[in-house]
């Protein structure tokens, strides 16, 4: 955003992963810390200095108003060096209160003091995934699931729910067509919501199930794909989407300028 511009940004691809450097070297938890690079309209991408003509109202007529940015290099970067730009001066300061005000999620789940079910932390997660055959990871959670790689090459089992559950060893999990998992299993390609059966700690491996999505019609059955080794490095825990660390309400949200050295004056349409 810009403080004379109602024109809100929303990041597209990749580029919102880098991080804040501050050319004041006065971030908590990051001093020393200098950006490398800074933002620049692209000048060779058309349909951006298009809409950098345009006035915010006009935006609002258009099918889709995308920019392109370049991050561009302020010095000679060194391989594995970390890109970093500045973010303004106002989410510095924003931040540093955040980080002096922050009390860190309980680690561990459990119970609080009210009984209610204490929510599972990112770093518990994390700790999770360095302890893969610890069986008291495998259950779900309202915060956690387990997740394999789709890529496969392992030999796989085709199995319709209702085979699955008749398997007195497999009732335990109370797989049913409402399981969270089906409907997870949509979310991505290359990895797929999967129950942990069993596993084999000296070889290094897991028998699994993976889910697939809900059939589109009635007369089509819910399936798994049972595969009895796959490796541990294809496994791992992720957080409950929207339930990890970064959707938590006291999580630190600051919408930063846009620092550009030169911003479209036909966006400003909030002087005063």
């Amino acid at each position: 955003s810009h403080p004379d511009s109602s024109v809100l940004f929303m990041p597209a691809n990749a580029g919102i992963v880098i991080n804040h450097g501050s050319t004041r070297g006065t971030t908590v938890g990051a001093e020393g810390k200098f950006p490398n690079a800074e933002l620049k309209w692209s000048t060779t991408d058309r349909k951006t200095q298009y809409f950098l003509s345009k006035a915010p109202e006009d935006l609002l007529s258009e099918g889709y108003a995308s920019v392109v940015v370049d991050f561009v290099a302020t010095r000679d970067i060194a391989v594995d060096e970390e890109v970093l730009i500045d973010y303004g001066e106002e989410w510095e300061e924003a931040w540093n209160e955040h980080v002096r005000n922050w009390i860190p999620p309980p680690p561990t789940g459990g119970v609080g003091a009210d009984g209610e079910p204490l929510k599972l932390s990112s770093k518990a997660i994390y700790d999770m995934n360095q302890h893969k055959f610890d069986a008291r990871h495998w259950r779900w959670s309202d915060d956690h699931f387990s997740v394999c790689e789709e890529n496969i090459s392992e030999i796989w089992e085709e199995v319709h729910l209702e085979d699955f559950s008749k398997q007195p060893r497999f009732q335990q999990f109370n797989i049913t067509e409402q399981h969270r998992g089906f409907h997870l299993a949509s979310y991505s390609t290359i990895r797929t919501p999967c129950l942990i059966l069993d596993s084999d700690e000296g070889g290094g491996t897991f028998h699994v199930a993976y889910f697939t999505t809900k059939p589109k019609k009635e007369t089509e059955k819910y399936k798994l794909y049972m595969v009895e080794d796959l490796s541990a490095d294809k496994v791992n825990f992720f957080s409950i989407p929207v339930r990890s660390d970064s959707h938590r309400s006291d999580g630190h949200r600051f919408s930063h300028e846009i620092k550009i050295p030169v911003f479209p004056e036909a966006w400003k349409d909030m002087r005063g």
